[in-house]
């Protein structure tokens, strides 16, 4: 129990259920200690579902990183709701795994940038598709010679409009180039 990691999870909406539950394969690597929503009943429902009903549970992100000692935290806030808190983590030591998009403005990411350079600590934005087998393999076969080099990318993203309001919503979302779009960028 002392090694593992100690998570704390920003925001409890629906992608955040995906994080908690790829966290929860990784029982002797990490443990979920701290939930915080706007919602306090989603955070509730997540340290029962998630952190075996011992998890502390917030409303409030500051007050979180005050009370709580965590060696990392998986921000899934939407874009729009996006304050203080890679900063409030960086100040503490806290390593950062966020969703993109990670701000709607440069001069905001660039800010979460300096801070978490500043502080030294590890960072990952949430491009989910990096990582998929489909990927890998492409990976492999490009890097054992199979695939040969990369001269032409051509992508498509589909994706429902069943999601929450905000998503639709440019000033919100930061537009579909940049909140799904964005993932074959990444790719490429």
């Amino acid at each position: 129990m002392g090694d593992q990691l100690r998570i704390g999870l920003l925001g409890c909406g629906s992608f955040a259920q995906r994080h908690a539950q790829n966290l929860q394969i990784l029982p002797d690597e990490v443990e979920m200690v701290a939930f915080c929503d706007r919602n306090i009943g989603k955070a509730s429902e997540f340290a029962q579902q998630f952190g075996r009903g011992e998890a502390a549970v917030f409303h409030d992100h500051q007050e979180m990183f005050n009370q709580t000692l965590l060696d990392a935290v998986v921000i899934t806030l939407p874009p729009f709701a996006h304050s203080d808190e890679v900063a409030m983590a960086a100040e503490r030591g806290i390593h950062v795994f966020i969703e993109k998009p990670i701000a709607l403005r440069a001069e905001d990411g660039w800010r979460m940038v300096e801070a978490a350079e500043q502080a030294g600590i590890t960072t990952q934005v949430g491009f989910m598709y990096r990582f998929g087998e489909a990927v890998e393999t492409l990976k492999s076969f490009i890097d054992d010679g199979t695939a040969g080099p990369v001269g032409l990318m051509s992508a498509r993203y589909f994706c429902n409009s069943l999601h929450a309001p905000w998503w639709r919503d440019r000033e919100r979302s930061g537009g579909q180039l940049v909140e799904q779009v964005i993932h074959m960028v990444d790719l490429m």
